[in-house]
């Protein structure tokens, strides 16, 4: 029964991948390429691929829920989660360092104390965080009647937003500086 509804979850993700648009073939790490969906005995080692954000497959999902700003939200998380490979992304599957929000609805399946006195959500899987993240997005541009059409409006949005704790000048220049072709 377990075997049969993991089949299921990963034809449901699978199909959702490739239903996504014309990126979709992008939407799955190239480590997968070589796992034929139809056999059974690797629908596992499938899923298990693409359980793991990877610059293919989260570009892949952002484009798939109509995240504003896909590649730029990448960067994003890229920078935040150090190419997906911090202590939060990796325990909590949290790739943009979201705490508890406390004017929106949130997706996390629970928040962490941190020993800086506030909270880090936890997701049980990636595209969750990235669903929480187009919360975030939502709710801001909503609260703040955001029409910006470019990455240079996007970041100058969070920006005004007090976003970035670094100083924004060297944020929105290592952002830009992240190649997604790696």
């Amino acid at each position: 029964m377990i075997k049969l509804l993991n089949i299921m979850v990963v034809v449901a993700i699978v199909t959702t991948v490739y239903n996504a648009g014309s990126y979709s073939l992008n939407a799955v790490d190239n480590a997968c390429s070589h796992i034929a969906v139809e056999s059974v005995d690797t629908l596992d080692q499938y899923y298990s691929c693409i359980d793991k954000p990877s610059v293919q497959n989260m570009l892949g999902y952002l484009k798939h829920i109509e995240m504003r700003h896909p590649e730029l939200v990448l960067r994003q998380a890229i920078l935040e989660s150090g190419w997906f490979r911090s202590k939060y992304c990796i325990k909590y599957n949290n790739m943009f360092g979201m705490g508890k929000p406390y004017y929106r609805q949130s997706a996390a399946s629970s928040f962490i104390k941190t020993d800086k006195s506030h909270y880090i959500a936890q997701y049980d899987h990636w595209t969750i965080c990235a669903d929480d993240y187009k919360l975030y997005q939502d709710y801001m541009f909503n609260e703040h009647d955001y029409s910006g059409r470019t990455d240079n409006d996007y970041i100058q949005f969070l920006i005004d937003r007090h976003y970035f704790e670094e100083d924004p000048t060297t944020y929105k220049s290592i952002l830009n500086g992240i190649r997604l072709d790696k």
